[in-house]
């Protein structure tokens, strides 16, 4: 799958964004298989399903109002910073590093601290929004992630060992 030229790896998703806030049809650009547009466009039901509340059906956004609320709100996980709480909370990722697996750009690593995940499993994120290394953070589309020590070869690892698809390559130019 084509990278697309402009493709900041630190913020992969803030070009298309963009993209889609100056299109006069986005909801037919979302159907583009560049990695940040397909990453956008299948977060997106996602996210309109997060907006649901049990018995508050009517307030939940729709439409375009949808998709202008998307746009912010991945906008805000994009840009925005932690804060010293959300760093304080956030699992420990190490021997990691960023990748590109169908069509998402994700982190890959060793985690500790994980709500949900056994101590010292090897995972890959959900899709990340905003990559920070010199300042030891990641946010992704769940959660930020304090950042240890860079592994260029655990990609090449999970692979080997089939856990994720052989054509998931590395990203890496931010280094």
């Amino acid at each position: 799958m084509p990278m697309p030229m402009s493709f900041n790896p630190r913020a992969p998703l803030l070009e298309a964004i963009a993209e889609l806030r100056a299109t006069q049809d986005p909801l037919a650009l979302l159907q583009a298989r560049t990695p940040p547009l397909a990453t956008l466009a299948l977060l997106l039901p996602d996210y309109r399903d997060r907006q649901l509340t049990p018995g508050r059906e009517s307030d939940h956004v729709s439409g375009d109002h949808l998709l202008e609320a998307f746009l912010d709100y991945m906008e805000r996980l994009s840009t925005e910073p932690p804060g010293d709480e959300d760093l304080r909370d956030a699992p420990l990722l190490e021997n990691w590093c960023a990748g590109l697996m169908d069509p998402f750009p994700r982190l890959f690593g060793q985690v500790t601290g994980h709500p949900r995940l056994r101590l010292n499993a090897r995972i890959f994120t959900s899709p990340y929004c905003q990559l920070r290394p010199e300042k030891g953070w990641a946010r992704t589309w769940s959660r930020f992630y304090r950042l240890g020590q860079y592994d260029r070869g655990v990609l090449d690892g999970l692979k080997r060992d089939g856990v994720i698809a052989s054509h998931s390559r590395i990203i890496e130019p931010w280094l």
